[in-house]
């Protein structure tokens, strides 16, 4: 009787209950229904069939505020809107209802009903497509008259202005917007672009590649087929985000001001299943993103924002682009476990601090002064323009300082850095560490590890520090400390001053006039190409003199030196044990046991290899 007023003459009336809780953190239920007749092709206009879609006892099936009837010319005793443009061809025979109920409510019931009324012929079908609890949709869907604007095959622009708009735009690339009130709005087919408005609004993309923004209010958001762009405001209502097919993406956007957007996971989801939907906060509302969407990114505009996220262990895999753009902005996963989500940071513009999560993340800092950090996982860290610190913390991190003076630290774990331009400070921290200063006057310390550094262009300072270190000075006039271990020394071009430490080191000057000294150890020293000095100091040292006129200190310890080309100064600075030769040219011995030297000796062919090699 509810939508058949009373009329007897009706057949086949068809009921379906559905006893259901909800559950916490849900109170509104949300319907997606799909018309079908056969009598529309017979009949058209004139027959008589209703529907009810009842929560709690309450039908919430309405358009235009009244009942369905699926057609009712000769249905008077009953108001109702019949779905004529709904049945007809090139009709879209969707429309959605939504109906709050109460939080965590039990003993609810939802009835489906459809009444076959005169004939028995023919029959019209309900589907209900998607049937779902979400997040608050505060008001029913209620669909205005047939009156609202409509789109042909053509590129529509269709306004709804006030009021609860239908907005059905066919095909063609179409504009949407449905203004204030509860609207209805489908694209169709072509590329669309939908605005919401204020209100509780449902924007359907229709095929090929769409971009919907909900605007205000709690929005429930379908893409379609396409690959289309979802948008949510912060502070602009709880929105329900679905791609569906296609390559989808939602965009978070905000306003210049000092915004904060969470990033967590709908545990709520985990009641019913195994994996949960991601959801974006902004400390008011929260919006859902439906796992059909690929990818979300964070556009918060200027201001000083803060964007954090949390644990997402039974969120499915998609990237996660958190930007800062404009301000000086905190975007931080710190101490987080995001499981197969993919997080990239970019500071934007501004002096922003950025911490990665516990698993590998791609940070750039973007514009301005920045301090990033890796936190865990094997992350890739790139300063951008400015003064820089990058600190990669836990995992085998790659740094890259680029523009700038920029303070790089790779902490624990085998990292790899590079300054980039402009004066930097490179730490390798524990690990075995790779450090390049590239441009510019750098400082390079591999502290823990066997570590390899590169000073590359620029008058570099280049620190071993603990471990079996390679040390390249690259170009320009640079400083070289082996310090502990057995380390290996190259100045490389330019007039380099190298120092061994502790160990058994092996010291190349390489092209220019270097200044090498052994100090602790059994040493190899070679001084390449230039007028070189070269000085064992303590240890049973080696000492190759190479092209130019050298100057060679055996030091104390038993020595080997060899003055090799050039008019070369040696001095066995008093060791008892020393094997002297001059080599080619006319050199000047001095020494205080002139009777232990021997001239006439030859380098193992191994050894000048290895000094060659360096």
């Amino acid at each position: 009787d509810p939508i058949t007023g009373g009329l007897s003459d009706h057949n086949d009336v068809t009921q379906l209950d559905i006893n259901f809780d909800m559950v916490p953190g849900y109170d509104t239920l949300y319907f997606e229904v799909v018309f079908g007749s056969e009598e529309w092709p017979v009949w058209v206009g004139q027959f008589i069939d209703g529907f009810g879609l009842y929560v709690n006892g309450t039908n919430v099936a309405l358009v235009n505020g009244l009942p369905i009837n699926i057609d009712h010319p000769d249905m008077t005793v009953v108001a109702g809107t019949e779905l004529n443009a709904v049945l007809a061809p090139g009709g879209d025979p969707r429309l959605l209802f939504t109906v709050p109920v109460g939080d965590g409510s039990t003993g609810n019931t939802v009835t489906f009903i459809v009444a076959d009324l005169n004939d028995s012929a023919w029959d019209t079908t309900v589907f209900i497509s998607s049937l779902g609890g979400s997040l608050p949709l505060a008001t029913p869907l209620s669909p205005p008259p047939p009156s609202n604007p409509t789109g042909a095959n053509v590129d529509d622009t269709l306004i709804g202005q006030g009021g609860h708009d239908t907005l059905l735009a066919g095909e063609g690339f179409d504009r949407l917007n449905g203004g204030s009130g509860n609207d209805y709005a489908d694209g169709g087919g072509g590329a669309d672009d939908f605005n919401g408005g204020s209100g509780n609004d449902t924007l359907l993309g229709g095929t090929n590649d769409d971009t919907l923004d909900g605007q205000g209010g709690a929005d429930l958001v379908h893409g379609g087929t396409g690959d289309d762009t979802l948008v949510w405001w912060h502070g602009g209502g709880s929105d329900n985000l679905h791609g569906d097919e296609g390559s989808d993406i939602v965009v978070a956007r905000g306003d210049a001001g000092n915004q904060s957007f969470t990033v967590t996971e709908n545990v709520n989801d985990l009641v019913l299943q195994t994996t949960a939907r991601l959801q974006l906060s902004d400390g008011t509302h929260a919006t859902n993103v439906g796992f059909s969407v690929q990818e979300v990114e964070f556009q918060p505009g200027d201001g000083d924002d803060v964007i954090t996220v949390t644990d997402l262990p039974d969120v499915p895999s998609l990237l996660v682009r958190v930007n800062g753009q404009g301000g000086d902005d905190v975007l931080t996963a710190a101490g987080a476990d995001p499981g197969v989500v993919r997080l990239n940071f970019d500071g934007g513009e501004g002096s922003d601090t950025v911490t990665g999560s516990l698993v590998r993340d791609t940070i750039r800092g973007g514009d301005g002064d920045d301090h990033l950090f890796g936190d865990g996982g094997n992350d890739s860290m790139r300063g951008g323009d400015g003064d820089d610190v990058l600190d990669g913390q836990d995992g085998n991190d790659l740094l890259l300082g680029e523009i700038g003076f920029d303070t790089l630290d790779g902490n624990s774990g085998d990292d790899q850095l590079f300054g980039g331009d402009d004066r930097d400070f490179l730490v390798g921290g524990v690990g075995n560490d790779t450090l390049s200063g590239d441009l510019g006057r750098d400082t390079l310390n591999g502290k823990s590890g066997d570590d390899s550094l590169l000073g590359g262009e620029g008058v570099d300072r280049l620190y071993g520090g603990n471990g079996d270190d390679t040390l390249d000075g690259g170009r320009d006039n640079d400083s070289l400390y082996g310090n502990n271990g057995n380390d290996r020394l190259l100045g490389d071009h330019g007039a380099d001053s190298i120092k061994g430490g502790n160990g058994n080191d092996t010291l190349v000057g390489g092209d220019g006039d270097d200044k090498l000294l052994g100090e602790r150890g059994d040493d190899q020293i070679g001084g390449g190409d230039g007028s070189d000095t070269l000085n064992g100091s303590r240890g049973d040292d080696i000492l190759v003199g190479g092209d130019g006129d050298d100057t060679l200190l055996a030091g104390s310890g038993a020595d080997v030196v060899l003055g090799n080309l050039g008019d070369d100064y040696v001095d066995g600075q008093g060791g008892t044990r020393d094997t002297i030769s001059g080599g080619e040219g006319q050199d000047l011995f001095f020494d205080d046991l002139p009777s232990e030297i021997n001239e006439l000796f030859s380098l193992p062919n191994q050894l000048l290899s290895e000094l060659d090699a360096v």
